[in-house]
């Protein structure tokens, strides 16, 4: 009987500890700070059972979990000098196109003495799963770790970098490991990265300024980061989402714009029907893309005081190709996800809730769904 309620209470704990590695991702609008060169690399806490080999490469042991199958190790705690971190993710060409060069890199270093035993490379996929990080591991024959990111904790922990590939090479330093160089984008000559983390292991390096292509051409960014879109707009938008599930209401009254204590904002719309009333509450939802050549992903929910989606409407959300959604893939999409409750969360299964050609944009969407739990708690707290 004692055995059984100390596994349990491990078992709580677990669920418990898995959360508090979660970062939720953002709603809002509000730009993150993307982590580069003298910044500490977040903490973060991985709960995932790595091969045996990639384990002894990485130093980690089982943990204390792994007695119910999971690994769980810290970021922080691999014991080496020098970390390459990859974000990627398997459906993005570019990244698709990094994988090569990235192992000719891990080979270069690998059979450098003075550095093979200092380095340690992991790839981190931003949105994918256990699956879909084997499988993209086998097909571009990769020799060093990669670990799935399917909530995109890791990946917003960094700043939410608005693409991949995004590579940091970090130093390890008192404070933990500072980032010593990071790059959006792909690098296509494998010798960059090689001179980067060899610089990095001269004693005494620190963080310095590294030119980025994605800072070069920030100013001449057309993929719709941003929603520059005026107020008056985003009501007409919100009232033509309303009209579209109260179509007998006739006249949909104006939208009150609420800002919650965390700062994001939602609209109410109480729409009265003789002695009937109905409070529904609409959040504009924007997040960046998870590839580097991909446009930004900008959409809306609706959701009544149960929690309940009632509508999923799209602004600005595409394809491969940058090809905007059409309605069957809207009508897909929210097939998906209205009628669904703000109090479970939506497991995302790329093979059955992905809009053909747009899993990344897909993924993000499920993933900003689940992040909604914490707007719904808050309104209900205070329902008028």
């Amino acid at each position: 009987m004692l055995i059984k309620q100390i596994e349990t209470l491990c078992r709580v704990i677990l669920i418990i500890a898995a959360a508090s590695c979660a970062l939720p991702a953002d709603s809002a609008t509000a730009a993150k700070k993307i982590i580069g060169p003298g910044d500490i690399l977040p903490e973060h806490t991985f709960l995932y059972t790595l091969p045996s080999q990639d384990s002894a490469y990485l130093g980690v042991s089982q943990g204390f979990f792994s007695f119910w199958g999971v690994q769980e190790f810290s970021i922080q705690n691999i014991p080496a000098e020098i970390l390459v971190l990859e974000f990627f993710n398997s459906y993005c060409t570019s990244c698709q196109a990094q994988a090569p060069v990235l192992n000719r890199v891990y080979e270069k270093i690998s059979s450098m003495a003075t550095l093979r035993d200092k380095v340690r490379f992991i790839g981190i996929g931003a949105g994918n799963n256990k699956r879909e990080v084997e499988q993209f591991r086998k097909d571009k024959q990769l020799s060093f770790p990669m670990l799935p990111d399917s909530d995109f904790s890791f990946y917003n922990a960094v700043g939410d970098p608005g693409g991949t590939p995004f590579i940091i090479i970090a130093k390890r330093t008192r404070q933990g490991f500072m980032v010593i160089f990071s790059n959006l984008g792909l690098v296509k000559d494998s010798e960059v990265l090689v001179e980067q983390i060899q610089e990095a292991a001269v004693p005494g390096a620190a963080g310095k300024p590294v030119i980025r292509e994605s800072d070069l051409a920030a100013e001449e960014d057309d993929r719709m980061l941003e929603l520059r879109m005026p107020e008056h707009e985003r009501i007409e938008k919100i009232k033509q989402s309303l009209r579209s599930i109260c179509p007998a209401e006739g006249s949909i009254p104006e939208p009150v714009k609420i800002t919650l204590p965390s700062g994001e904002t939602v609209y109410r719309t109480e729409i009265i029907t003789g002695a009937k009333k109905t409070v529904l509450f609409t959040q504009i939802i924007s997040r960046k893309p998870v590839c580097d050549v991909c446009h930004g992903v900008h959409f809306m929910v609706t959701f009544d005081r149960t929690g309940t989606l009632r509508a999923f409407t799209p602004i600005h959300i595409t394809k491969y190709g940058n090809i905007p959604w059409k309605d069957n893939d809207v009508q897909f999409m929210a097939s998906r996800i209205v009628g669904r409750s703000l109090k479970k969360e939506l497991v995302f299964d790329p093979a059955a809730d992905a809009v053909s050609s747009a899993t990344m944009s897909s993924a993000l969407i499920i993933n900003s769904i689940n992040s909604l739990r914490p707007v719904f708690d808050a309104i209900s707290q205070n329902p008028e």
